[in-house]
């Protein structure tokens, strides 16, 4: 979360889309913020969608009677994210993802290990120029770090 509010900082002032950064940043803070109280469901916990979208809701429920007078603002950005009807909430879909591609990309070099499942081009559409941008400058230095490897005779593990 945080990383991706730093990266609201990227869109200058008068960027091209017209985002408003303040919002775009205050959503990359709790798009996640459910995840303190459920975990980070992901497709493998066996969970459905909809009962992972009930468990993330019931934990902002709970946030939001924790914060008070702030509250209702957590838990309206909260389902703005959700419902991806704005052009900020949509933006920050896209850095999530972004950011998930980076955390692979920081693994596999860390850990010397194949993450291609996670860099299948076609399962991204990236409509933002920023996002666009980032994006392939991750696959330019990721495409770079492979050749290098290969270059020298070395092997990624399998991450299996």
């Amino acid at each position: 979360m945080y990383r991706m509010a730093v990266m609201t900082f990227l869109l200058d002032e008068n960027n091209e889309t017209k985002l408003n950064r303040t919002r775009c940043m205050e959503l990359a803070l709790l798009h996640d913020m459910a995840e303190c109280i459920v975990g980070d469901l992901t497709p493998y916990c066996g969970v459905s969608k909809e009962e992972k979208h009930r468990r993330e809701d019931e934990a902002m429920k709970t946030l939001k009677s924790l914060c008070h007078t702030q509250g209702d603002r957590m838990y309206t950005l909260f389902q703005e994210y959700e419902s991806q009807e704005t052009p900020e909430a949509k933006f920050v879909k896209e850095l999530d993802i972004v950011d998930m591609l980076v955390q692979a990309f920081e693994y596999e070099k860390a850990q010397h290990i194949d993450l291609s499942e996670f860099f299948v081009p076609e399962r991204y559409t990236f409509v933002f120029p920023l996002t666009k941008s980032m994006n392939e400058e991750l696959v330019k230095q990721r495409n770079e770090l492979i050749r290098n490897k290969t270059t020298q005779n070395g092997t990624i593990k399998n991450a299996s």
